[in-house]
């Protein structure tokens, strides 16, 4: 799996939609779900989003053309992954969260 930053959330099509795996205060916390990742196809995107509870960093993997193909996707993961979500979401409303400071430890 490759690891991508927000330049690279960025730059996907707004109409798509990617699977949120999990979210925590800190790049260092989302470490053991990269680990378990490791082998797994596509892109884990770690970025930083505003939230109401304030910023957090999002495990945002891959993107796909529909929700459903997302779930179906979600289901070739890892069952020993730390996933807490999971679920899937339209990339266009993720990039307008993207926090401005991506420097979250």
């Amino acid at each position: 799996m490759r690891v991508a930053d927000a330049r690279a959330f960025r730059a996907l099509r707004g109409d798509r939609y990617t699977l949120e795996l999990a979210q925590a205060p800190t790049r260092a916390a989302l470490a053991p779900l990269v680990d378990a990742l490791g082998a797994t196809s596509g892109t884990l995107h770690l970025v930083v989003l505003n939230g109401p509870a304030g910023s957090a960093v999002h495990a945002l993997w891959s993107d796909f053309p529909t929700p459903e193909a997302a779930r179906a996707a979600r289901d070739a993961l890892p069952s020993d992954a730390a996933i807490t979500s999971g679920w899937p979401r339209r990339i266009g409303p993720l990039q307008s969260e993207l926090a401005g400071d991506q420097e979250l430890p």
